[in-house]
């Protein structure tokens, strides 16, 4: 029987462990934490929960259809999200898109038809495909948070959600600007209903009682599945003749393949590549519970000058109305964060008020979200280097959750 050690006990890590041991692997899972969920856990205050994050399932994905769907105790309804924008000229609030949004006319056609999109190295060589002042004005809000985009990797705009600009009073033209020059759907926005079916997702899921509970019962069904749990376990890389063993408490394991999920820094470096820079941006976020009523789980990525807040996400948990503020890490007062989700909350006819002025609880944490050019450099060239080695690559460079577990479940 053929052994895999899964590093990491995030959902990725969880699915492909499952998937491999039902395959007829021998499989054992590392996770640093004391419980599995990586970045989904839930925060918990006394006993109550808050989603740590606006994260959700995709329920038409293959992976959630064979390992979710019947299992599990979740909910899927509607995929209700927009944005506000006030990094250009005015403010706009949109339940289209939760993209940044210009409303204003411009001359579009002519702008792109001039553009250079052949140096695709950094974030700040794809805000330059835009129109000048929409990327003079994204570079300035992504600077005022302490990031320089000439250091971010063309791929990876995710962390400031900036990938995509919605252009709201050209959609006609946006389409027939896609069909003529492919490529713009890298920059170019369009709601869902505009777009091509297959790319669309108009419901998602959720765990009903939270990802802590989810996860607990993942863990159960994990070890049913005769997957060995590994927790608290630190782990240390060792390279003997390109292939890959880890040292965990003292004893050192081989197996015919290892998947890292986790961070890749201290294994790429074990490997003699240079130290990754690791970017990441800091982020405190505020849990509220709120009164009243909510039909739908509802996000709004937020670009704003004057709030530094990435996201706003109104859910309901536990059958309690909750809001998730995501912010940047940075000095403000709690009552100007309120008063901006009271704004939200009456423009778009949420039946939902605030308790109190105060947070239930917040935190501080780091949001690895964001990869520097130099970064996407050495991780494809360790990719390449140990393509022949017992290691399969944690998909470190794809962003999407559901393209990196389908591509590991395609190598197990």
């Amino acid at each position: 029987m053929k052994k895999l050690g899964v590093i990491g006990g995030g959902i990725t890590g969880c699915i492909t462990a499952l998937h491999a041991a039902k395959k007829g692997y021998e499989v054992t899972l590392f996770e640093k934490d004391k419980i599995l969920g990586g970045i989904l856990k839930d925060t918990k205050l006394n006993e109550d929960f808050f989603f740590n994050s606006c994260q959700y399932f995709n329920p038409e994905e293959p992976w959630y259809k064979k390992y979710i769907q019947n299992q599990f105790n979740f909910k899927i309804f509607d995929h209700e999200k927009g944005s506000y924008t006030n990094i250009f000229d005015n403010e706009v609030f949109s339940s289209q898109v939760p993209n940044p949004t210009y409303d204003k006319k411009i001359n579009l056609s002519e702008v792109f038809k001039k553009k250079n999109f052949n140096k695709k190295d950094s974030l700040s060589e794809r805000l330059n495909c835009y129109p000048e002042f929409v990327s003079k004005s994204i570079k300035k809000w992504i600077e005022g948070h302490e990031v320089d985009s000439n250091h971010l990797s063309w791929d990876h705009p995710n962390g400031f959600a900036c990938g995509r600009v919605f252009f709201d009073k050209h959609i006609d033209e946006i389409k027939i600007l896609k069909k003529e020059f492919p490529f713009l759907d890298e920059i170019l926005c369009l709601p869902d209903k505009y777009r091509d079916t297959d790319l669309s997702i108009s419901k998602v899921s959720v765990p009903k009682n939270g990802f802590n509970d989810f996860f607990e019962n993942l863990k159960i069904y994990l070890e049913k599945n005769n997957v060995k749990l590994n927790m608290a376990a630190v782990i240390k890389p060792i390279w003997e003749k390109n292939n890959l063993l880890i040292s965990c408490h003292g004893k050192k394991y081989l197996f015919d393949k290892i998947f890292w999920s986790g961070n890749p820094t201290g294994l790429i470096k074990s490997y003699g590549l240079p130290l990754l820079d690791s970017l990441n941006i800091s982020s405190r976020n505020l849990h509220f519970n709120l009164r009243g009523k909510l039909k739908n789980n509802f996000y709004l990525q937020i670009f704003s000058k004057d709030h530094p807040i990435s996201r706003v996400y109104f859910y309901d948990l536990n059958q309690k109305p909750k809001l998730t503020v995501e912010t940047f890490l940075k000095d403000f007062r709690d009552i100007n964060i309120v008063n901006f989700c009271k704004t939200i909350i009456k423009k778009f006819n949420l039946d939902l008020a605030f308790f109190n002025d105060n947070s239930d609880v917040e935190e501080i944490q780091k949001k690895y979200v964001v990869v520097s050019s130099r970064d996407k450099k050495i991780i494809s060239d360790f990719i390449l280097k140990t393509k022949k080695s017992n290691l399969i690559p944690g998909c470190w460079l794809i962003y999407a959750r559901d393209m990196k577990i389908q591509h590991v479940l395609n190598n197990i």
